[in-house]
């Protein structure tokens, strides 16, 4: 999804209820603290938000849907040539055969699926959304630790500083994605598994589940 950063919603600047909704869970303190507000007006934003369809109630909380959870991952850069589109793809894909031929990399892409804007008839094109699945490339469950452990204490003696626990884990796949979405910043990488391919159309570009060693 693509957004314009002049645009409002909910009464207040879309890049801010962008913000909003990467929370995931909302209540009415959270509103009530980025925005400043009464708490009788952070109930008319929640309100607002789910009437349109970008978060629903539960019990004690509100919840992003798929359309919330699409906002909150939009971005607001200028559209793009579909010419562009298809060079960004093109280098995208070399990259992954770069990341699947490199021993280096600890992890493989098995497959990459397209949805999203690209796949319309517009000549002009938002963000290019991308779908991936990771493997390991080790088929020695010991082994794939060891390196991932070794990879991560390379990290680390380099000053890389990792936010959490999951953060430091999931690094050797966070390296890999880095390096796929390269410095575009219209590329958005997604995991195979988003809830948001099961509410659009897809098409799949690459798929391969061999191991290498």
């Amino acid at each position: 999804m693509q957004i314009k950063s002049q645009s409002t919603l909910a009464g207040f600047p879309i890049l801010e209820i962008r913000k909003l909704l990467r929370y995931g869970e909302l209540g009415i303190p959270t509103v009530v603290k980025l925005f400043k507000i009464t708490e009788r007006s952070a109930q008319d934003v929640l309100d607002e938000l789910g009437t349109q369809g970008y978060i629903e109630h539960h019990k004690y909380y509100w919840e992003n849907t798929i359309k919330g959870n699409a906002l909150s991952m939009a971005v607001a850069s200028r559209p793009i040539k579909r010419k562009t589109a298809d060079k960004l793809i093109s280098g995208f894909m070399e990259r992954v055969k770069t990341v699947n031929a490199d021993n280096y990399y600890l992890y493989k892409v098995v497959k990459v699926v397209l949805f999203g804007s690209y796949l319309s008839s517009k000549e002009l094109l938002g963000d290019i959304d991308i779908a991936m699945a990771y493997k390991s490339k080790c088929k020695s469950k010991n082994k794939r630790h060891k390196l991932e452990g070794c990879r991560i204490d390379e990290a680390m003696e380099r000053g890389r500083q990792f936010k959490n626990m999951v953060d430091m884990l999931y690094f050797p796949q966070i390296e890999v994605k880095r390096f796929l979405r390269g410095r575009s910043k219209s590329l958005k990488l997604h995991d195979i598994n988003d809830v948001i391919l099961l509410e659009t159309t897809t098409k799949t570009i690459f798929e391969n589940d061999k191991q290498i060693i």
